[in-house]
C-alpha cells in the first residue's frame, strides 16, 4: 500500500507527540558520537594549549586560541549532530560521523551570518521604538502621542520577544535541513509570525524533559565514575598517585597542565593523562546524550512548524524589510549628496558676490578659515593685517585676535 503523508496540523495546534519523538534521541548513537567527538576534541585541545600557554602575553594568546578552537568544535558538533538528526526526521539514511563534522564546520559561518542578520532585525526594531519615544518629546503633541505609543510599545515588545525567541531557537535547525541563509530567515519569520505561542510552549516542555533526562544521565555517569574510581583506588591508596588526583577532581583540565611536572615520573604522567581523558569522556557523554534529545525535539519542531506556515509570506516579509532598508539608505545618500551640492552652490554664489562687490580675501585666509567670513565682508582699502602672523583684523582693532600682539595697518 502507498504511504500517505500525515496531514499538517493547523498553525494554532500543539503537537505534543514531538516530546515522545524527542526521546528517541537516547538511542541514536551517531549524532551522540558526532557531538561527543566534537566536544571531546575541543576540550582536549583547550587543555593541551593551556598546558603550553606559559605566562604573560603568550599565555593569553594560547588560552584565546584554545577557547576559539573549543567554540568552533562545539559549533561544528552542534550543526553536525543536527544534520544527522534532520536525516532521521525526514526518513533518510544518516550521513557518516566525519561527513556530519565537516558539514558542521563548513555551515558554521552561515549560522554566524544568520544570527547576525537576526540581530540586525532586532536592532532595527529597537531603533524604531527609540524614534517613537523621541517623537513623544514634542512639547505640545508629545503627551497625546504617548497615550498611544507607550501601550503600543508594550504590546509590540511582547510579540517581538516571543518572535525572536522562536527565531533564535530554530536558527540552527533551519540550517540542519540544508536551508540557505535567506531561505532560513524567511521560514523562521513565517513561523514567528504565524505560531509563536505553540512553538514557545513546546520549547518550554522540551526543556523540562531534557532537564529530567540530564539528571538521570548525570546520576548514571556519576555512579559509573565512582565505580571506576573504586577500581583504581588501590593506586591512590598505595601512594602512586598520592596528592595528585585529589586537586584534579575539581579541575580536570589541570590534569594536562601537570604533565611534565617535577617528581611525577613517567607512570605518574600517564596516570594523570588517563585520569584527564576519563573525566573529559564522562563530561562529553553527560552533555552529548541529553543534548541529543533536545536537538531531535528541535528538529521535529522545525519540521512540523514549517509545514503549517506560509513560507512565501515569510520570504515576502523579509524581502520587503530589506527593500525598505535599501530604499532608506539610498534616500539618505541622495539627501546627503543634495546637501553637499547646495553647500557648494552657496559657497560659489557667495564668492561670486564678493568678487562683484570688490572684496578680496587676505593672504592669510587660506590658512585661517575661521577668519575668512569676516574678511570677505571687509573692503580691500580698509583691510588690516597682523604684522606678526598675517591674520586679518577689523579696522579699529588694537590687538591681533590670533596671536594677541599689537596691530599695525598694512
Amino acid at each position: 500500500m502507498a504511504a500517505y503523508p500525515e496531514p499538517a496540523l493547523p498553525a494554532h495546534e500543539l503537537d505534543l507527540s514531538i516530546l515522545i519523538k524527542a526521546l528517541r534521541g537516547l538511542t541514536l548513537w551517531r549524532p551522540i558520537a558526532v557531538m561527543g567527538t566534537a566536544l571531546f576534541i575541543g576540550l582536549l585541545i583547550l587543555a593541551i594549549l593551556e598546558r603550553f600557554s606559559g605566562t604573560g602575553a603568550a599565555a593569553f594568546l594560547f588560552l584565546a586560541l584554545g577557547f576559539l578552537v573549543y567554540f568552533v568544535a562545539v559549533g561544528a558538533g552542534y550543526l553536525g549532530a543536527g544534520h544527522s538528526l534532520a536525516a532521521t526526521v525526514q526518513g533518510r539514511e544518516a550521513p557518516g560521523i566525519l561527513d556530519c563534522l565537516l558539514f558542521g564546520l563548513f555551515t558554521l559561518p552561515r549560522l554566524i551570518g544568520l544570527v547576525l542578520l537576526e540581530s540586525l532585525l532586532l536592532l532595527g526594531l529597537l531603533v524604531a521604538e527609540v524614534i517613537l519615544v523621541e517623537i513623544c518629546r514634542i512639547p505640545a503633541l508629545g503627551g497625546l502621542l504617548s497615550l498611544v505609543v507607550f501601550p503600543g510599545l508594550f504590546l509590540v515588545n511582547i510579540a517581538s520577544v516571543l518572535a525572536f525567541m522562536v527565531i533564535f531557537s530554530l536558527s540552527g535547525p533551519a540550517l540542519w535541513f540544508g536551508e540557505t541563509v535567506s531561505g532560513a530567515l524567511g521560514h523562521l519569520v513565517a513561523v514567528a509570525r504565524s505560531r509563536p505561542g505553540p512553538v514557545i510552549f513546546i520549547l518550554a516542555l522540551l526543556i523540562v524533559l531534557v532537564s529530567i533526562v540530564t539528571v538521570m544521565i548525570a546520576a548514571l555517569a556519576f555512579y559509573s565514575a565512582m565505580l571506576t574510581g573504586s577500581l583504581i583506588s588501590s593506586l591512590v591508596l598505595s601512594g602512586v598517585l598520592g596528592g595528585i588526583l585529589q586537586p584534579l577532581i575539581h579541575n580536570p583540565i589541570a590534569a594536562f597542565s601537570m604533565l611534565g611536572g617535577q617528581g611525577v615520573g613517567l607512570n605518574g604522567e600517564l596516570y594523570i593523562f588517563a585520569f584527564g581523558l576519563t573525566i573529559l569522556l564522562v563530561t562529553a557523554i553527560s552533555v552529548a546524550i541529553p543534548n541529543n534529545v533536545f536537538l531531535l525535539g528541535l528538529a521535529y519542531l522545525y519540521d512540523e512548524s514549517t509545514k503549517t506556515v506560509d513560507a512565501e509570506a515569510g520570504h515576502a516579509f523579509v524581502g520587503g524589510v530589506m527593500q525598505k532598508v535599501g530604499r532608506a539608505a539610498e534616500a539618505a545618500q541622495k539627501r546627503a549628496e543634495a546637501a553637499a551640492a547646495r553647500a557648494r552652490a552657496q559657497a560659489q554664489q557667495a564668492s561670486a558676490h564678493a568678487s562683484a562687490a570688490g572684496f578680496a580675501p587676505p593672504p592669510a585666509a587660506a590658512s585661517n578659515p575661521d577668519s575668512a567670513a569676516s574678511v570677505a565682508a571687509t573692503p580691500v582699502h580698509e583691510l588690516m593685517h597682523c604684522p606678526h602672523c598675517g591674520a586679518a583684523a577689523q579696522p579699529g582693532d588694537r590687538f591681533c585676535g590670533e596671536c594677541g600682539k599689537p596691530l599695525a595697518k598694512a
